[in-house]
C-alpha cells in the first residue's frame, strides 16, 4: 500500500512474498474498510450525480487518461495539503491493524496531524506536530504514559528521526502512489460526491501494475516501488477508486489489494489505502512547541524510542 499520511509512516509489512510499505497517513481495520468513504469510494457517492449539493459534478472527460495525467501533475505541483488518509491490512498471519491521520502537511515536513492506531500494542489516539525541524508526539498509550514524568505528555525529537524510523510518512509517503493512475484499465464512472465543498466525479478501474511502472518517470518509479511490492505474489484483486474535481485534481483515492497466491503458509492478505484531500495548498502556519513543562526530549529518555519509534 502507499506509505501514507498518507498514510502513511514507513512500516514494511511483509507476509511471505507480499510486502506492503505503508505510511501513517492511513487507518481503520480492514474489517471496517467497506464502511469508510476513503476506502469504499465515498459514503455520499451517488450514481445519478446527486452526491453533495455543492454544485454540478464535472462531466466525464473525453480523454480520461489525460485527466488522470492532470491529476498526477496537480499533486506534483502541490506544496501542502489538508488531507485525511488511512491504511488497513488484514492477514491470517499478522492479524488486522489500521492507522488514520487527519490534518495539514507540507513537502518541507511542517505538519499538524491527529490520528488513531488500531492493532499496534495499546496505542489508540496519537498527535504529531512539526515546525520543519523539531517534532512533537503524544499518544494515549498506557505503555508510553507509564514511562513519562508526571505532567509530561509530549516527546520531542528531530523531525528526521520521526520520518527515518517510519513513524510518519509525510507528504511524499501519502502521495507517491498517485502515478498508479496511469495503470488503470476498464475505468468506469461510478458516481458523484462532494469533497471540501467541491463536487467530484468518482471513477473505478482495475490496475495494471506493470503498465503503471512502465509509464512512470525515474523519480516516480522509486515512489511507486516503495509504496507497493507484490514480489511475485499474484494479486487476485487490485482496484483503484479515484475522485476528480472540475480542475481534474485528485480529491479522493482508494486502493484495494487482495492477494493469496505465493504467500507463506497459503495465508491471504487484504490491504486497503485511501486518502481524501479537503484542500490543496492551504495556508500552513508552523505549529508552536508544546509547553516546556509538558515536554521531554527523546534524547533524555531513550527508553521511549522502542515504543514511539517501533510501532507503539
Amino acid at each position: 500500500m502507499p506509505e501514507m499520511p498518507f498514510p502513511a509512516t514507513r512500516s514494511r509489512l511483509a507476509t511471505g512474498a507480499v510486502a506492503l510499505l505503508v505510511a501513517l497517513a492511513a487507518g481503520a481495520c480492514a474489517s471496517e474498510a467497506d464502511d469508510d468513504p476513503l476506502t469504499s469510494g465515498g459514503d455520499g457517492a451517488s450514481a445519478d450525480g446527486g452526491g453533495g449539493g455543492g454544485g454540478e459534478a464535472p462531466d466525464v472527460p473525453e480523454d480520461l487518461d489525460a485527466a488522470f495525467e492532470e491529476a498526477i501533475a496537480a499533486v506534483d505541483e502541490t506544496d501542502a495539503a489538508d488531507v485525511r488518509a488511512e491504511v488497513a491490512l488484514e492477514s491470517s498471519l499478522v492479524g488486522a491493524f489500521g492507522i488514520t491521520v487527519d490534518g495539514v502537511m507540507t513537502r518541507d515536513d511542517v505538519f499538524d496531524v491527529t490520528g488513531s492506531i488500531d492493532g499496534f500494542g495499546d496505542a489508540g489516539e496519537i498527535e504529531m506536530r512539526s515546525d520543519g525541524e523539531q517534532a512533537w508526539v503524544r499518544t494515549d498509550s498506557g505503555d508510553v504514559g507509564s514511562l513519562l514524568p508526571e505532567g509530561v505528555t509530549w516527546v520531542e525529537m528531530p523531525v528526521g528521526t520521526l520520518i527515518d524510523q517510519g513513524v510518519y510518512g509525510g507528504f511524499a509517503g501519502t502521495f507517491d502512489i498517485v502515478p498508479v493512475l496511469r495503470g488503470l484499465v476498464d475505468v468506469e464512472p461510478v458516481g458523484t460526491d462532494e469533497i471540501g465543498g467541491d463536487p467530484v466525479r468518482v471513477y473505478e478501474g482495475d490496475v495494471d501494475w506493470q503498465a503503471a511502472l512502465d509509464a512512470a518517470s525515474e523519480d516516480e518509479l522509486g515512489g511507486l516501488t516503495e509504496s507497493l511490492s507484490l514480489d511475485g505474489a499474484e494479486a487476485e484483486e487490485f482496484v483503484v477508486t479515484a475522485a476528480l474535481d472540475a480542475e481534474n485534481r485528485l480529491r479522493r483515492f482508494a486502493m484495494e489489494v487482495v492477494a493469496g497466491g505465493g504467500l507463506t503458509g497459503g495465508a491471504g492478505l487484504e490491504a486497503t489505502l485511501g486518502f481524501e484531500v479537503a484542500e490543496y495548498d492551504p495556508e500552513v502556519v508552523p505549529p508552536e512547541a508544546p509547553p516546556e513543562d509538558e515536554t521531554v526530549s527523546l534524547d533524555d529518555m531513550p527508553e521511549l524510542g522502542g515504543l514511539l519509534l517501533g510501532g507503539l
